[in-house]
């Protein structure tokens, strides 16, 4: 973000061309910034360089908090989709250093890389299998801060921040069915500044041909241990019906949504 200085006052013309000079450059770095949505998260956490309301912060566990990425991973890996409800890509197991491999062989996903770990020097992660159960099922008044929706005619999952103020003509209501929530894309503007995240069901995909677009979500979690099956882990999955976490083969193409820890 272009930082702002504290300049003397200078006298005449001088005192003109400095404030022009600086209005031109602020408009070039925010014409920048805007001209790459999705792929802009600011040093505080805000997504566009809004501050978000509750501070659109959620907790993982009894000591950590995280913000949400403003949208899925983008095809290719790199940077994130411009809206929450846009699909993006799906990835084979742990695939940040080679996200375009689309092989249904298990032992081509060996070692998990983190998609965070390329995107923004590091400062991105995938939750753990722990961490969702917390979001979802443990922390304070998880059960009242989660709910399907309709968004734009996207079908998926919202989760509310841990402080919730609630957004004026757009009610909430925690439960199942795609039909539970639903909102316009100016509506669902509302919830996103408020904090609100949405998953959308996009599907999986094996090889590359795509199954359940529209009726479910599949999302990867970081590394757990899961027997003595190497080319198995857990993944994040729902429909209209049901949240929950299963094991599922390496080689499926899953959503990827990262987070930041935030607990400063």
């Amino acid at each position: 973000m272009t930082q702002h200085t504290n300049s003397r006052k200078y006298r005449h013309i001088c005192v003109l061309s400095f404030l022009l000079s600086l209005i031109v450059g602020l408009y070039v770095s925010c014409e920048r910034e805007n001209s790459i949505s999705g792929d802009i998260h600011d040093s505080t956490g805000n997504i566009g360089g809004e501050e978000l309301v509750g501070g659109g912060l959620f907790s993982v566990s009894e000591v950590t908090k995280v913000r949400f990425a403003p949208g899925n991973l983008k095809p290719g890996g790199h940077g994130f989709t411009a809206n929450q409800y846009d699909y993006g890509g799906l990835f084979g197991w742990g695939t940040g250093d080679s996200p375009n491999i689309t092989s249904t062989d298990n032992q081509d996903y060996a070692v998990f890389h983190d998609w965070g770990m390329y995107n923004l020097g590091g400062l991105w992660r995938t939750l753990a299998k722990e961490e969702w159960e917390y979001l979802f099922f443990q922390r304070i008044e998880a059960n009242k801060k989660m709910g399907m929706a309709t968004i734009s005619g996207v079908t998926g999952l919202i989760l509310l921040p841990d402080k919730w103020v609630p957004v004026p003509d757009c009610e909430f209501k925690p439960g199942f069915g795609w039909r539970q929530n639903v909102y316009d894309s100016v509506q669902w503007s509302k919830m996103e500044n408020a904090g609100a995240v949405f998953l959308p069901a996009a599907g999986y995909r094996w090889g590359t041909d795509i199954f359940f677009a529209k009726t479910g979500g599949y999302y990867w979690v970081a590394p757990s241990t899961v027997g003595p099956y190497a080319h198995l882990d857990c993944v994040v999955c729902f429909d209209e019906n049901r949240v929950s976490l299963e094991v599922e083969a390496r080689a499926l193409g899953c959503s990827v949504r990262l987070v930041e820890e935030k607990n400063n």
